[in-house]
C-alpha cells in the first residue's frame, strides 16, 4: 500500500512529514508504506508498520532511519567510539543493522488518536534533526573512526548537486528556540507527571516546576534504575529544552557499556515496546543509560508526561532484559 493512499493513521502521517521536509519527488522513492528521499547524500527512510490492534484502539509504528557508516565487517570494533562520539543524545538512537553491515540513526513512536494531539510535531522534529544531523556528523565519524560513510545517491539520478532546505535546520531553526528558557519550566503538566509516577514509580521526589526523580525496581540488587527529568540541564548543541536520562544502578568498563547500549539500541529498534524509542542508550561515568533531549521547538502539552511514561516503562523492560541475561548466563 502506498503512503501517498493516506488510507490508515500511518500513513497519514507519513504523508505529513513528506510535506513538512518538503521532500522533492525527484529525490525519493517510493518504498511500502513510505518513502526513502536524499536531503543530499545520506539516504533516510520514513515508514508506517501495519496497525496493530490493542486496548480498543490501533497503534501505528512510525519509524525514521537515516544511514551513516558502512561497516565492512569491522561493526563490532566501533561501538566504543560511536558511543564516545554520540554522547548527549538528541531523538535518535545509533544502531547497527547486520543485514546491511551498516549503522543508521533510527528513531520510532507509536501513533494512536490518544496521541495525535502532541506526537505528531515531535516526530516531525525528530525526522528533521536525524537527517541534518547524519549530514553534519557523517563524515566527521568516518574520518575518526577511519570507517566509511554511508554515502549514496537516487538510483536514477544520482548525487544531488545542491543540499535540500532542510539541511541546517539545527542551526537555523532549533538552536535560536533553545537560547530561550527551557518552555516546560512550571507548566501545569508537571502535575499530571506526578500522579502519573505515583502508579509506576517505587517512589519519586518533585518540585512540581522543573525536576522530577523517580526510582523503579531492578532485580540484580544493590540500587534503583533512576529516571531525572530536568528543565535546567541544557545539551551542547541545542540549547534549553526538556532532558530525561534513565540510568542502570551497574558499574560496566566503558567497552562493556557502549556494547551493550549498541545491543539495548538494537532490541528496541526491532521490538514491540509501546514506548516511545526517542533518544538513545548509551552511557556516562561506567553507567549505562538512556538519554532523551526534546527541544524547545518541540514543546507541546502531552510530551512531558507521555515521555516519563515512556521511560517507566523501558526501566521494566530493561530490568526484565538484564534478569534474562544473568539468568541465560548461569545455564
Amino acid at each position: 500500500m502506498s503512503w501517498r493512499t493516506k488510507e490508515d493513521l500511518g500513513l497519514e502521517q507519513v504523508a505529513l512529514v513528506h510535506e513538512q521536509l518538503k521532500v522533492e519527488d525527484y529525490w525519493s522513492v517510493d518504498l511500502p508504506r513510505g518513502f526513502m528521499w536524499w536531503a543530499e547524500e545520506f539516504a533516510q527512510k520514513i515508514w508506517a508498520d501495519l496497525g496493530m490492534f490493542q486496548n480498543a484502539q490501533n497503534f501505528f509504528r512510525l519509524h525514521a532511519e537515516t544511514e551513516l557508516l558502512r561497516g565492512r565487517g569491522r561493526a563490532q570494533n566501533f561501538d566504543l567510539a560511536l558511543a564516545e562520539e554520540m554522547r548527549d543524545a538528541r531523538l535518535s538512537a545509533v544502531c547497527y543493522d547486520s543485514d546491511r553491515d551498516m549503522f543508521i540513526l533510527h528513531t520510532s513512536v507509536y501513533l494512536s488518536g490518544d496521541n495525535m494531539e502532541w506526537l505528531p510535531r515531535i516526530f516531525l522534529t525528530a525526522c528533521a534533526m536525524q537527517v541534518d544531523e547524519a549530514h553534519v556528523i557523517g563524515h566527521h565519524l568516518a574520518k575518526s573512526l577511519h570507517a566509511v560513510p554511508a554515502a549514496s545517491g537516487h538510483p536514477d539520478h544520482g548525487l544531488r548537486s545542491e543540499p535540500a532546505p532542510i539541511l541546517g535546520a539545527i542551526e537555523k531553526s532549533f538552536k535560536p528556540y533553545g537560547q530561550q528558557p527551557s518552555r516546560w519550566i512550571g507548566v501545569p503538566e508537571w502535575k499530571e507527571t506526578d500522579w502519573a509516577m505515583e502508579r509506576q514509580a517505587s517512589s519519586f521526589e518533585s518540585d512540581h516546576q522543573t525536576h522530577l526523580r523517580a526510582f523503579f525496581p531492578w532485580p540484580l540488587g544493590g540500587e534503583a534504575v533512576r529516571l531525572d527529568v530536568t528543565t535546567d540541564t541544557p545539551h551542547p548543541v541545542l540549547g534549553h529544552g526538556l532532558n530525561m536520562v534513565l540510568q542502570i544502578p551497574m558499574n560496566m568498563s566503558p567497552e562493556k557499556c557502549a556494547h551493550t547500549a549498541m545491543a539495548l539500541n538494537n532490541l528496541e529498534r526491532k521490538e514491540w515496546l509501546r514506548c516511545q524509542m526517542m533518544g538513545s542508550w548509551g552511557f556516562d561515568d561506567g553507567k549505562l543509560q538512556y538519554e532523551c533531549f526534546v527541544p524547545n521547538v518541540a514543546f507541546h502539552e502531552g510530551v512531558l508526561m507521555n515521555l516519563a511514561l515512556s521511560m517507566s516503562i523501558r526501566a521494566q523492560w530493561v530490568a526484565d532484559q538484564f534478569a534474562m541475561w544473568f539468568q541465560a548466563a548461569k545455564h
